[in-house]
């Protein structure tokens, strides 16, 4: 039930989130490769995460594995460096984080979903 409530939480805010997340990107002056592509690849690539983290959240554990696949083949084919997409993920690892805080999110949560965001930044240094 509690993860049920966050989730629906991410979801109530999602556009927001997606929102300030992409303005932050589209400000930084370290995200030279992101700011060249189109503002939906960008939506579409970060809606996809938080859907995955929202499955993985509700138990779904195969679902960081299919994210860090998406993630990886996208950014490769888009020509967007490895630090600057692992840069871009805890950046939006940090907007969910300031939602959860906000939801008063238990403490229990908030670290599996820096999990999330810290196993998605590992696979795809390992792989790449």
């Amino acid at each position: 039930m509690v993860i049920e409530s966050v989730t629906r939480a991410l979801e109530e805010q999602r556009e927001q989130l997606i929102s300030s997340y992409i303005r932050q990107v589209l400000s930084d002056p370290h995200m030279e490769a992101l700011q060249k592509i189109s503002d939906s690849e960008l939506q579409g690539l970060a809606g996809y995460i938080m859907t995955s983290l929202g499955d993985y959240l509700e138990g779904n554990e195969a679902e960081v594995v299919a994210c860090f696949d998406f993630v990886g083949n996208t950014c490769f084919q888009l020509s967007i460096p490895l630090l600057e997409t692992s840069y871009a993920l805890y950046i939006l690892r940090d907007h969910v984080a300031k939602v959860l805080g906000a939801d008063k999110t238990s403490k229990e949560t908030v670290d599996r979903a820096n999990k999330f965001f810290d196993r998605l930044v590992l696979e795809l240094l390992r792989r790449y």
